[in-house]
């Protein structure tokens, strides 16, 4: 006869699942060992970057810099819920970032099979405090349920937000739906341009098909982007670096998933697209042109194929953080992210020497300013 009564019995039924909370130190070797269980995961997955084919792209690249990384997992009743990778960076700071492909410009949330498990990945990785001096967080939509959890983290933030646009699958039945909100200028200069463009030799627009036609797109990407950097006099905390490109470079032969479009005219790019592709969304992560081809608009061309491709296939079409000019003539909603810098220490609550160059920027900036508008007030007798 059961010994238990039945307060006891409806107890045991309705009981918690046990969990299990961790945060490990993580190489390439462990990372394997988690594989299955996090490509389980990833039919949850919002971006590409939460991946696993990312995560070891990202975790290659660091270890080959000799940086430290770790990996924060949550269980119930030893099932994976959620799964985040953290590389530790130090300069005058020990800082905390998720794996990025070097540019810090991608979503960076934890992959979690529920909203609700944001917040204990977070409260795990509270638990490097003083290992690192800060947590940055990267991009991750405004009022989401992970960046309401990081709100609420009891330690000082830094925060700053950006806007983005995404065209969303959810909102046309078929691509033909979407197009039709396009000007009726913009739908003529697409179709012209294209036919311009295939007088000038064979034209191919669509993904790359090959390791090796991959690699010449992203050459031209990166020396490209150099270039352009170098004629504006501008500089860029990534590009000529060799981390980047070479993330990249093993990104392509460690996924299945389309990541290299190009506009090729007789077999040379004339417009690249590094993409990340997840089961709901196409991210137009970088891009870059051949000015001389501008009149053309491959970049725009470029742009269409895959925000063809992302709604045939059942994904949103998002151009990424900031918003410029050509994105806003496609038919797109916007989007606000907001990147957290996570003071975990008394010494992360210190600015470094960026930080007080560019608040020294800032504040000659506005004194410039203010000066400039006093000089315009009329004087008074």
């Amino acid at each position: 006869m059961n010994n238990l009564n039945i307060s006891e019995e409806i107890a045991l039924c309705v009981s918690p699942p046990r969990r299990a909370d961790a945060v490990v130190r993580l190489d390439l070797e462990s990372l394997a060992g988690i594989e299955s269980e996090w490509r389980a995961l990833e039919g949850w997955a919002t971006s590409f970057c939460q991946c696993y084919d990312y995560a070891r792209a990202a975790l290659s690249i660091a270890e080959a810099q000799g940086k430290t990384s770790f990996l924060v997992t949550v269980r119930d009743d030893d099932g994976l819920r959620g799964v985040w990778g953290l590389t530790l960076s130090r300069s005058f700071h020990a800082v905390l970032r998720p794996f990025s492909c070097g540019t810090n410009e991608e979503y960076s949330a934890p992959l979690v099979d529920s909203p609700s498990i944001g917040s204990r990945i977070l409260t795990a990785v509270s638990t490097l405090a003083g290992v690192a001096d800060r947590l940055i967080i990267y991009n991750t939509p405004e009022d989401s349920p992970f960046d309401r959890a990081a709100a609420t983290l009891p330690f000082p933030q830094k925060i700053t937000c950006v806007p983005g646009v995404v065209i969303p699958s959810s909102s046309y039945a078929t691509w033909g739906e979407a197009e039709k909100r396009l000007s009726s200028g913009m739908r003529y200069n697409l179709r012209s341009r294209a036919k311009r463009l295939a007088q000038r030799g064979e034209v191919k627009i669509g993904w790359c098909d090959s390791i090796g036609e991959a690699d010449r797109a992203m050459a031209f990407f990166f020396e490209r982007k150099a270039l352009w950097l170098k004629e504006k006099g501008k500089r860029s905390p990534w590009v000529g670096h060799s981390e980047a490109p070479e993330f990249f470079r093993r990104l392509v032969r460690a996924t299945d998933s389309p990541t290299v479009a190009a506009v090729q005219l007789d077999g040379v790019p004339v417009a690249v697209a590094i993409c990340l592709v997840c089961p709901r969304a196409v991210e137009y992560a970088l891009t870059t042109f051949d000015p001389k081809y501008a009149a053309y608009g491959p970049a725009q061309l470029l742009v269409r194929f895959l925000a063809q491709w992302a709604l045939e296939h059942g994904r949103d079409f998002d151009f990424g953080i900031t918003i410029a000019d050509y994105k806003e003539q496609w038919p797109v909603e916007n989007r606000t992210y907001v990147s957290r810098n996570v003071m975990l220490t008394m010494r992360g609550r210190i600015p470094d020497a960026d930080e007080l160059n560019r608040s020294a920027h800032t504040h000659a900036v506005r004194i410039k300013r203010w000066i400039g508008s006093r000089s315009k007030t009329p004087q008074q007798d």
